[in-house]
């Protein structure tokens, strides 16, 4: 099998998609375990990340459901519920229990249950694309880190490809800017792990722990002053309006993430044939989120944010150092 270079430059959509028919083999030879039971002749998947249909994350996944309808010839059929069956938290758990057949896992907001993939968030200042790292995030836990996998398999889940989110910035929605390290100290901010809690607290911010999804309202309340989030948040999450600065900071990628989770009995019980669908498509769709998130990155920063107002401002030397 050809190897591609976590970091080297890469067509994210190419290279993620052939990356990822290469693993079907092994997902479908190596994590297959148990006897396989009768497969059903039609397959209704529940799926749910607790993201909001606007989000640009979700573009992948509406074409993996389009597609899978379609190249399954109606067999297996998939419903989106953009967070009315489960949360972003929930998912996880939603897996396991069998209320969702395919969502999102974060390891991040549940470390009791994923220590080892917790830990692999904890270094998240390694790459800024959602490609790149999607890509090489991918090829560690599924190639190199049985432990990791074996985590999921306990907690019934099976991930058919990683997630990453491009590096994430300081997102205010004050009249209180920051240029300079110092200017955090007492600034209430939403952080979205365990990272961005320790780079929130290192310069005096208070970090406050809410869902993405309750960013609008937390902003509007003034619960929180800002977020350390992805660019792509302020459209995905209708914040634009409370935008008022937006500090570069690359803090690091928010990955190790999974938007194509699957329960894994489920799994154990479908045909080779349609594992090799599911995946093939799955990894086909997440190529075009993470391509697509980049993009709005690109798009957030020229478009978005200057048709509001919004200051983008780079750091202070000091505030890097």
């Amino acid at each position: 099998m050809e190897t591609q270079k976590p970091f080297a430059p890469l067509n994210p959509l190419g290279d993620l998609t052939k990356h990822g028919i290469a693993l079907a083999g092994l997902v479908i030879a190596g994590l297959v375990l148990g006897s396989e039971m009768a497969e059903a002749s039609e397959l209704e998947l529940r799926y749910d990340n607790g993201i909001s249909a606007s989000h640009v994350v979700n573009s992948g996944i509406n074409q993996f459901i389009d597609e899978l309808e379609e190249k399954s010839d109606g067999e297996i059929s998939a419903t989106h519920y953009y967070g009315a069956l489960q949360s972003v938290v929930e998912a996880s758990a939603g897996l396991r229990e069998g209320i969702l057949d395919m969502g999102s896992i974060f390891p991040q907001y549940l470390p009791a249950e994923f220590p080892i993939n917790n830990f692999i968030t904890e270094v998240p200042g390694v790459a800024k694309t959602s490609a790149i790292m999607t890509g090489a995030n991918t090829e560690f836990v599924l190639l190199h880190c049985e432990s990791c996998l074996a985590e999921f398999v306990e907690q019934n889940q099976l991930p058919l490809i990683m997630f990453a989110n491009p590096t994430y910035q300081l997102i205010l929605g004050g009249d209180d800017e920051v240029h300079v390290s110092g200017d955090v100290a007492g600034m209430k901010l939403r952080s979205g792990g365990n990272y961005f809690r320790a780079w929130i607290e290192h310069f005096g911010g208070i970090a406050v722990s809410i869902p993405g999804a309750e960013i609008f309202e937390g902003l509007n309340s003034g619960i929180i002053d800002g977020t350390v989030g992805v660019l792509p948040d302020v459209t995905g999450f209708g914040i634009e309006e409370l935008v008022k600065s937006v500090t570069m900071v690359d803090v690091g990628t928010f990955h190790n993430g999974v938007f194509f989770g699957i329960r894994h009995d489920l799994w154990k019980s479908m045909s080779e044939e349609r594992r090799a669908l599911v995946l093939d498509l799955a990894v086909k769709g997440q190529a075009l989120s993470s391509v697509n998130t980049d993009k709005e990155v690109k798009r957030v920063i020229e478009e978005v944010l200057p048709r509001s107002n919004v200051t983008i401002n780079e750091p202070d030397q000091d505030f890097l150092d």
